[in-house]
């Protein structure tokens, strides 16, 4: 089985022989001017066996190397007994992105702040999560990052809760869009 999205292609199969012929069709199709870039390809496991130790598959001459986690449409991924979501490379963009705002905004009003927040880097926290089966802990990791904004914008301390403020300002949390954003994918795909 195999996804395709723009140059991008993702190969499934349930056991190593099954990818190495996946991956022999793919050799084959380079005689219609498809070309594979090994360099940018891995191999990925996920299952009870994810961490076996599998030599190195071959696409025509060259070699595609094994590792513990991809990313795919800017989403990471980790290899174990379930594919995961490696949510930690998205809170790291995303309080990069909000550094920046910080860095720039010492004077300006709160609500600008926010304004700017909201439209700028709330998306880059919420990128692709409606389509991902992210744990609690995860969605639970991704709401302390949205509420720390707010924290950092009107001076909460560290611990204080800002759920009542978020639903004075006629604002949803993160949580809430979550589910709000995931209704919204399911009903798409229905």
């Amino acid at each position: 089985m195999f996804f395709l999205y723009a140059d991008d292609i993702i190969l499934l199969s349930a056991s190593v022989s099954g990818l190495l012929s996946l991956l022999n069709c793919c050799y084959v199709s380079q005689d219609v001017k498809l070309a594979f870039n090994c360099s940018n390809s891995c191999c990925f496991s996920v299952g009870r066996r994810h961490s076996a130790k599998i030599s190195d598959m071959a696409l025509g001459p060259e070699t595609i190397a094994w590792c513990d986690n991809f990313k795919y449409l800017g989403i990471s991924f980790r290899s174990g007994p379930r594919l995961y979501v490696d949510t930690d490379v998205t809170k790291r963009k995303f309080f990069t992105a909000c550094n920046s705002i910080f860095g720039n905004c010492h004077s300006t009003d709160e609500l600008v702040q926010l304004q700017l927040l909201e439209s700028y880097w709330f998306p880059l926290l919420q990128y692709a999560m409606c389509a991902l089966r992210l744990t609690a802990i995860q969605r639970a990791d991704l709401n302390s990052c949205w509420n720390s904004v707010y924290r950092r914008i009107f001076n909460f301390r560290k611990f204080d809760s800002v759920a009542l403020l978020i639903r004075g300002l006629g604002r949803l949390g993160f949580k809430q869009t979550y589910i709000f954003q995931t209704l919204k994918f399911i009903k798409k795909t229905v």
